[in-house]
């Protein structure tokens, strides 16, 4: 989904989320003949089982944003999810 080599030290390059002003974000650029994924994310307070909210990507095209407002949180936890698309 990143275009990695699961058996190369590299693949430990995912995308990081990182504080940007009053927001928590990771953004990415799908790699170029990557397709049949869906890139999606997910924010908890706790990381508690039931406790994961989805986070909206407001990126374009092949540009992939996910931020959620910092605010007064004392903890804050973002994923990444990925989807393969399998053929119908």
């Amino acid at each position: 989904a990143f275009g990695l080599n699961p058996n190369s030290g590299a693949s430990m390059t995912i995308p990081a989320a990182m504080p940007m002003g009053e927001n928590f974000v990771v953004s990415f650029t799908q790699p170029a003949g990557v397709g049949g994924i869906v890139y999606m994310a997910e924010w908890s307070p706790t990381m508690a089982v039931g406790s994961w909210l989805p986070v909206p990507d407001s990126g374009a095209g092949a540009v992939h944003t996910f931020s959620v407002p910092i605010c007064d949180r004392p903890a804050m936890y973002m994923r990444l999810k990925v989807l393969h698309l399998c053929p119908p």
